[in-house]
């Protein structure tokens, strides 16, 4: 550091002031060259992380779009089975059955992908 470098000044508790000594005399570094490393290395693992999770987002919404749309089919074939019932129509009881558990694991996962969604977009505060 030139001395002709900006200059600041914080307030610490003396937990973390002597925190930042013992590092600086383990690492050979003055106190003012610990702090600057310390704050170098924030910066980039914090890129890296909003990228991934921007991109898992974009991979939950493409998930969540999925199991929407299988929920949506689902839930009309339930209501075609339905509506069979209703008219005294065939209904096979096993395929009735099945589609209800899979409307089911459908709807879980909409939630689940929204809920994941969710505390992504809070974390990157969108």
């Amino acid at each position: 550091m030139a001395r002709d470098d900006p200059m600041m000044r914080f307030r610490a508790s003396e937990k973390l002031k002597r925190e930042i000594e013992e590092a600086a005399a383990r690492n050979g570094r003055s106190i003012n060259s610990e702090i600057v490393h310390r704050l170098g290395m924030t910066n980039p693992n914090e890129a890296p992380l909003a990228v991934f999770l921007s991109e898992e987002a974009e991979e939950l919404r493409h998930l969540l779009s999925g199991a929407q749309a299988e929920c949506d089919r689902l839930s009309e074939e339930m209501e075609r089975q339905k509506a069979a019932a209703i008219d005294n129509g065939p209904v096979d009881g096993m395929i009735l059955g099945q589609l209800i558990v899979e409307h089911r694991w459908a709807r879980e996962r909409v939630a689940d992908y929204e809920r994941r969604l969710r505390r992504i977009k809070r974390v990157l505060g969108e």
